[in-house]
């Protein structure tokens, strides 16, 4: 390498805590083979949600498809504070009580997200040297 070829250089701006915001999601999806179990589930597994933060976005069927095939007849998304407040919700005691009844009542997908939002963003920038 010679003095002539130039030289990459990253510059982080690094973002104020208070633009930063991150939530956390569980989602599930779930196709319903006992409505009675399921309406158990639910009464049993909402009350450990609001205790853990957590508040129910989405809850019910799609109202329309917008691609592809969606498994089940309910969606249920719940979100919390933080993806840390979400896994200490599922993972805690009070739900792993009633998990089994959503089991044994629906065939359930599930997922863990992390919701970030900028209030302001500023990107990492390469540039030659």
């Amino acid at each position: 390498m010679t003095s002539e070829t130039p030289q990459l250089e990253h510059t982080t701006n690094k973002l104020k805590r208070s633009h930063l915001m991150t939530k956390g999601y569980i989602i599930f999806t779930e196709h319903v083979t006992d409505l009675d179990g399921i309406a158990a589930y639910s009464a049993a597994a909402v009350p450990s949600v609001i205790a853990a933060g957590g508040t129910a976005v989405i809850a019910g069927p799609p109202w329309r498809i917008a691609e592809g095939d969606w498994h089940g007849d309910i969606t249920v998304a719940l979100e919390f504070d933080s993806l840390d407040a979400a896994n200490a919700w599922y993972d805690g005691p009070d739900y792993q009580a009633v998990i089994g009844q959503r089991h044994q009542s629906a065939i359930s997908n599930g997922a863990r997200f992390v919701a970030v939002t900028y209030t302001h963003l500023t990107l990492p920038t390469t540039r030659l040297v």
